[in-house]
């Protein structure tokens, strides 16, 4: 699985590297293969419709995390995160922490006009 988007970018992780080193440990993916190693069977998170494990989590993130991967996203790209409260969020969220890539929350109560100011800002093809 994967995606091509036929367009090369260039990373611009030299510009975020700074604030990587700032955290203990590395990144938040880094935190939660730590939990994963200690707690693997323990429950991480629990939704309205599921629950899984450390390791469970890992391995969803991890297979995200290649999959955007293969779409071109990079350590310092932007990646909008449009979702309600559930696990796939969740595991969107440490796909980026892995890849080194940013997070930008988007409210999913947000309306259609205000969203489209968000939307300029963040290239349509960095959507989740």
């Amino acid at each position: 699985m994967g995606c091509d988007t036929g367009e090369s970018r260039e990373p611009e992780y030299q510009v975020y590297q700074h604030l990587y080193r700032r955290l203990p440990g590395g990144n938040l993916f880094e935190a939660l293969e730590l939990s994963a190693g200690r707690y693997p069977d323990k429950p991480a998170v629990i939704d309205d419709r599921e629950q899984v494990t450390y390791r469970e989590l890992t391995g969803r993130v991890e297979r995200l995390a290649g999959f955007l991967a293969d779409c071109g996203v990079r350590a310092g790209d932007r990646a909008g995160l449009m979702f309600v409260n559930e696990i796939s969020f969740v595991a969107a969220f440490y796909a980026l922490a892995k890849l080194g890539a940013i997070a930008v929350m988007v409210n999913t109560k947000l309306q259609p006009p205000r969203r489209s100011g968000l939307f300029w800002r963040i290239p349509a093809q960095d959507f989740f």
